[in-house]
């Protein structure tokens, strides 16, 4: 994690000029390179009335792998028919075809959670589907510093480097888990995504965090290079 602080000249402006600054200049998606994919990692920037500011940055880790049914609900935090027997906790040491140096390629039928200091991304896809269903929710942390509603923007995202029409916004409790859907998206299909949220901070400051990341859709269920 990296921590800086500097003085803000964007303090002084409104916050909606704040929020439009902030989502022109997020980037449109995390990368391109499959080999290079990082499937969640963020930036929380707090500004105080004052004009100082703090900022960090964290990288997401593999937190656990569940096998689900096609039936499961695709928004909720678990799903709902994965068996004690098949969920396991996976490091990306343990498996380096998931999480490792070559890129993040994420079998289908599996529900993925990824954590960092700021939220928890979950993901999965059904094999020989077309639909990439993603969940984001903040973290304890995060949402202790919350005074009021968290305000995402549009999920903006590129579907094998192309981009795509931008994810709804919404604005909810800090508790809410946003979702939606990498649609049309088959087996072996490259999604990058950049997300934005933000929220009032004690002290009339304002939090934003980025969150981005990227990853490969795979039509493989087990792993192997070879058929399962």
């Amino acid at each position: 994690m990296r921590i800086t602080k500097k003085r803000s000249v964007l303090w002084t402006l409104p916050l909606g000029a704040v929020l439009l600054s902030i989502t022109l200049a997020a980037p449109a998606h995390a990368v391109t390179t499959p080999d290079a994919d990082v499937p969640l990692s963020s930036t929380l920037t707090i500004t105080q009335a004052d004009g100082t500011s703090k900022t960090t940055t964290s990288t997401g880790t593999l937190q656990s792998v569940q096998d689900v049914a096609p039936a499961d609900d695709v928004n909720s935090d678990q799903p709902a028919a994965a068996s004690v027997q098949s969920s396991r906790a996976v490091s990306a040491a343990a498996a380096p075809a998931v999480a490792g140096p070559q890129g993040a390629k994420l079998l289908c039928n599996k529900f993925y959670k990824f954590s960092d200091a700021n939220l928890s991304y979950t993901v999965q896809h059904q094999c020989g589907g077309s639909t990439v269903p993603w969940g984001i929710k903040l973290s304890p942390a995060d949402c202790a510093t919350v005074v009021g509603d968290v305000v995402e923007a549009p999920q903006h995202w590129t579907k094998n480097g192309a981009t795509q029409k931008a994810q709804s916004g919404h604005t909810e409790e800090c508790v809410y888990q946003f979702h939606g859907n990498y649609s049309g998206s088959p087996d072996g299909t490259h999604i990058a995504y950049s997300g934005l949220y933000t929220w009032r901070v004690k002290g009339n400051g304002t939090a934003t965090l980025q969150v981005y990341g990227s990853f490969t859709a795979t039509g493989n269920r087990c792993g192997s290079a070879t058929s399962c």
